[in-house]
């Protein structure tokens, strides 16, 4: 749903705010810190054992981060096909590349 809020100024634009999208975001939020997403994370760092792109074991990470392969199934990620565990450097450069590609 959007909704259309005019201004008080006639020469200023109205502000345009897409309720779907805040309510998505949300909800991802929501999600990222609930009970659900944690045990789904450790359980793939527990496969994974380091990072799955430069191989780096888990005792050499400063900062794990486990990376949604895909969002199409958030909130009921499949933990050995949707999510992977990455560095925080590879976890960098796979978010850059694809804002890249986005751009």
């Amino acid at each position: 749903m959007t909704v259309i809020v005019s201004s008080k100024s006639s020469s200023a634009s109205p502000i345009i705010f897409n309720w779907s999208i805040h309510l998505k975001q949300y909800k991802y939020k929501d999600y990222m810190r609930s009970e659900q997403w944690k045990a789904k994370k450790q359980e793939r760092i527990a496969i994974d054992k380091g990072c799955c792109m430069c191989g780096r074991p888990l005792d050499k990470i400063k900062s794990v981060q486990v990376h949604h392969i895909t969002y199409k199934n958030l909130g009921n990620e499949n933990v050995l096909t949707d999510i992977c565990t990455l560095c925080s450097s590879c976890y960098k450069k796979t978010h850059n590349y694809y804002n890249c590609k986005r751009a």
